[in-house]
């Protein structure tokens, strides 16, 4: 991976509300004249009785509620295999640590992806595999917000050891394959790549590969 992939960075909305009162005056009638047989009956001059509400006041008091920070999260990798051209997945989950004035993230992950596609040529068709695999951990610091990070700014690695496996099978017995499953081509590095995140659910960021074309996106969730 170190010469392999090269990098490109990037990077809870929080809610503040108020109390509302209603209040409501209520006219009460006059009192009922008792009749003969000890009920009552109202008398003539009886008002109806009305609630007076005050305009622009609404019925019910609302409560804002300010949801608490996030305590963990992960980053999910998707890419696509430039071969198969079918999309590889992961999820790196992570711990948020709380220390003195600073907060980290501490976390880790596997990507294993096998992917499998039929390629023909010639009359002739095999199958193309390849396996992606990456052993990495996560750790970074959630810098405070700015005017131009206002959910504050994720500073992230993905470090780890990546490999590449490829190789073709079901091929005639007379051709020629340069990598078979018994001696495929495997390429492995270890690196720590850099990626940066707005510290907010569902931002982004891309480790671009040699070619320019199917980069690793990153994606941030929060919880």
């Amino acid at each position: 991976m170190n010469h392999k992939i090269r990098y490109l960075s990037i990077f809870l909305i929080v809610c503040a509300g108020g109390f509302l009162l209603s209040c409501c005056s209520l006219e009460r009638a006059a009192t009922p004249t008792p009749t003969q047989a000890g009920g009552f009956i109202p008398a003539d001059n009886t008002p109806t009785p009305t609630t007076v509400l005050i305009p622009g006041v609404p019925d019910e008091p609302t409560a804002g509620i300010t949801p608490p920070p996030p305590t963990g999260g992960e980053l999910e990798l998707r890419f696509t295999d430039v071969m198969s051209q079918k999309e590889c997945t992961a999820h790196f989950p992570f711990d948020i640590v709380e220390g003195g004035q600073m907060r980290r993230i501490s976390g880790s992950g596997i990507l294993d992806c096998h992917q499998t596609v039929e390629q023909c040529g010639e009359g002739v068709c095999l199958l193309y595999h390849s396996k992606h695999y990456l052993d990495a951990s996560v750790a970074g610091v959630i810098h405070p917000a700015t005017t131009d990070f206002p959910d504050g700014f994720l500073e992230a690695t993905l470090a780890g050891t990546y490999s590449l496996t490829q190789y073709w099978s079901d091929y005639p017995p007379d051709a020629v394959v340069a990598f078979t499953e018994e001696h495929p081509s495997v390429f492995t590095g270890s690196d720590i790549l850099p990626v940066n995140f707005n510290f907010a659910e569902g931002a982004t960021d891309e480790i671009v590969t040699p070619s320019g074309e199917y980069p690793w996106v990153l994606t941030l969730h929060l919880r």
